[in-house]
């Protein structure tokens, strides 16, 4: 009989010689992608950034006026949002040195400086709020009433702000930036009357919502109830925090009385048996 096997074998072989290479082989492309021609030329360009950073040792400041630590106003500023309290710190430090050495230029720069420097009057930092009392105490005795008085009124917005903080302490110190402010720009301070008084109100009501939401700013009654319902806490002021806030309120609207009455503040009033 003869060999069935190799007969299989050789079939098998043959076939396998007999298959040709496709002239034109397909590709399969998914679905939502662009075919690519292989004969195009691709002319997209591909650019990474690369960013050296100086160090501020090596640069010439020569000419330039510099602070204790060789830093220009630039440099020091630079800082200011930085995500370090302590670098922070030092940001509002280093600018204070800096108009200490150069006091001449507080009158040219105070503009650039408030407006980097306001935000922090809400830091979470307890240590970055008191260096920024510290440089405003000697922004307001060294800068000229003509040339800061423009600022201050978005220095004021960002106080009011710090004023209605849902943190104690940053309420405190916003408190006292305030109280700086009043004697040497009481008539700035009183533009922003309508909305500091009723802070003041609010602060020794004792009474916060949930939110920091005020009751008083609800249009209609059913908002007010609603927002009272939203889970409203009574806040127990110690006689020693209300009278802080009596005291720099009496000083806010002893200025608002001395500014409408033209610096003669009605017979027999308040603020006059206050004085005696």
């Amino acid at each position: 009989m003869p060999d069935l096997q190799g007969i299989k074998k050789k079939k098998g072989k043959g076939k396998a010689k007999n298959k040709q290479p496709a002239d034109f082989k397909k590709k399969k492309v998914k679905l939502g992608r662009k075919l690519v021609k292989e004969n195009e030329t691709s002319t997209t360009i591909q650019s990474k950034k690369l960013n050296l950073v100086r160090q501020s040792v090596a640069v010439d400041r020569s000419g330039k006026e510099v602070n204790s630590r060789g830093l220009t106003l630039a440099d020091v500023l630079s800082h200011a949002s930085h995500y370090s309290a302590n670098v922070r710190k030092e940001c509002v430090a280093g600018v204070k040195d800096f108009f200490s050495l150069h006091p001449s230029l507080l009158s040219s720069h105070v503009g650039v400086v408030l407006d980097r420097i306001s935000s922090m009057v809400s830091d979470a930092d307890a240590a970055v709020r008191g260096e920024l009392r510290s440089l405003m105490n000697l922004v307001l005795c060294q800068a000229q009433e003509g040339v800061l008085a423009p600022y201050l009124n978005a220095y004021l917005i960002h106080v009011c702000g710090g004023l209605s903080h849902i943190s104690e302490s940053i309420r405190s110190s916003a408190l006292e930036l305030l109280h700086d402010l009043v004697p040497k720009y009481p008539k700035v301070v009183c533009q922003l009357s309508a909305q500091l008084l009723p802070i003041f109100i609010h602060m020794l009501s004792g009474v916060e919502v949930a939110g920091g939401i005020s009751v008083a700013s609800s249009s209609s009654r059913k908002d007010a109830l609603r927002l009272l319902s939203s889970a409203p806490r009574l806040r127990t002021i110690s006689p020693r925090d209300r009278l802080f806030i009596l005291e720099r309120m009496h000083a806010f609207l002893c200025a608002v009385a001395l500014t409408n009455f033209e610096g003669r503040p009605p017979a027999s009033s308040f603020f006059e048996r206050v004085s005696k």
